[in-house]
């Protein structure tokens, strides 16, 4: 790794800008702001700034990065709802009414529908013939599930954990976060370089994840489903895959911590739990719990001229430093914690001569895999570097089944087709 010459620490002015000057910059910004906005018709144009990059966030009220306008987002949700369907179509997967399991998703997302936010949008879920344990959303009310959510040993138990997968892709649409995600990513990679990579936008989007965990709690309870489900599915997913399943550069929390998150948060929910009931004020506490609340009040004025473009204007930018913040600390966070368990997994897991070579007509790698220690390994993941005249081109992450202690046993993996001439296998992660 190169060392950092002096000039690429420093401003355009020579110089690194220390702390002191930085808040000296931001006071004046701010005392010029607020003088301005004694100004009729600049407190106006403010406002058309702030509302063309945020918008008041529908769950707690506040102003979020969003350049994508609610029709957009609903119009992108249905353009990409369609294409999935038709790619299945042309997949031969099965899909909604075709499975035995759709009425049930139905019976349990119209119930949770009765409770959620933006209940104005074209809701619809769909139930797909794939065995991957797997939901999302691509926006505008537009849910899918994987029927492999429903099988295996990590299938989800009874309506009240089926509710757990809905209520937490339900409450992204709420929070809007996908048109958050494309707004708050453009803008902060044009303000801060240190922003242009993955492991940040990951943290973002797991931040994200986060929101949505405390949204979906609330929604469960008013909808009469027990919460403390969540922390079961996600404690279940601890056990049987550790903590690698969401790799620690991709975009969800780990699964312990997630359990451990959930808990406090379903804990706090279920005192609105009322068995197989809808909560009689389910509208009220949709607005304002023990868990978030929207103080906004009425409609906040979106046309400015009395001060509130300026206060508008800061709060967007003052949220969004917050955010991006966390988002910082939560990558750091991901970085060392990915160094410690790749550390680990060396000392645990030898790989011993690794070839190239062709499996069944296809590319693959053979070898060797031993564990050197003294206990079981359940399960884990070895990353496939690619190298093409000695760079990495392309990786993978590939897992590896149950391990006894001492044990060394043959292995053949698949590798993918394309331009390379060697391959590097790391051992990533054991549990």
């Amino acid at each position: 790794m190169k060392t950092a010459t002096h000039h690429q620490h420093a401003t355009a002015t020579g110089y690194k800008r220390s702390p002191l000057s930085r808040l000296l910059g931001y006071s004046l910004l701010l005392g010029l702001l607020y003088a301005l906005s004694s100004c009729a018709n600049v407190d106006r144009n403010l406002m058309k700034v702030s509302n063309a990059i945020s918008s008041p966030d529908p769950v707690t009220g506040a102003r979020e990065i969003n350049m994508m306008s609610e029709q957009a987002e609903v119009n992108q949700g249905l353009q990409s709802s369609r294409k999935l369907l038709k790619a299945m179509q042309q997949k031969g997967l099965r899909y909604d009414k075709q499975l035995a399991e759709y009425p049930r998703v139905q019976n349990v997302f119209q119930r949770l529908r009765q409770v959620t936010h933006r209940q104005n949008l074209p809701w619809e879920v769909h139930l797909v013939g794939d065995k991957t344990w797997n939901a999302f959303t691509v926006g505008g009310g537009k849910i899918f599930l994987f029927q492999g959510l429903m099988q295996g040993p990590g299938a989800i138990q009874g309506d009240a954990e089926l509710a757990v997968v809905l209520a937490h892709e339900m409450a992204h649409n709420t929070a809007r976060h996908i048109g958050e995600r494309q707004g708050k990513t453009l803008l902060t990679q044009l303000a801060d370089k240190k922003t242009r990579n993955s492991l940040y936008k990951a943290s973002w989007s797991s931040n994200q994840e986060h929101e949505a965990d405390k949204f979906s709690v609330i929604y469960m309870a008013l909808a009469g489903y027990d919460p403390m489900a969540a922390v079961s599915v996600w404690a279940r997913m601890a056990r049987l895959k550790g903590n690698f399943s969401a790799n620690m550069l991709h975009s969800h929390p780990l699964n312990s911590e997630r359990a451990q998150r959930l808990h406090t948060f379903a804990t706090q929910a279920r005192q609105y739990y009322i068995p197989g009931q809808i909560h009689p004020q389910a509208a009220q506490l949709a607005v304002c719990n023990n868990i978030y609340c929207n103080r906004s009040g009425q409609q906040r004025p979106t046309t400015g001229g009395d001060g509130s473009g300026t206060f508008a204007l800061l709060e967007t930018v003052a949220n969004a430093y917050v955010e991006t913040q966390a988002a910082k600390a939560e990558a750091a966070r991901r970085a060392q914690m990915k160094a410690q368990q790749v550390q680990l997994a060396a000392r645990v897991i030898r790989l011993s001569e690794v070839k190239m070579t062709q499996h069944q007509g296809k590319p693959s790698a053979t070898g060797y895999i031993q564990n050197t220690s003294n206990r079981n390994v359940q399960n884990g993941v070895v990353r496939i570097q690619y190298l093409l005249k000695g760079k990495v081109v392309h990786q993978q992450a590939k897992p590896f089944p149950a391990l006894p202690a001492g044990v060394r046993k043959p292995f053949t993996l698949p590798l993918k087709t394309g331009q390379y001439d060697d391959i590097k296998l790391i051992p990533e992660y054991v549990q």
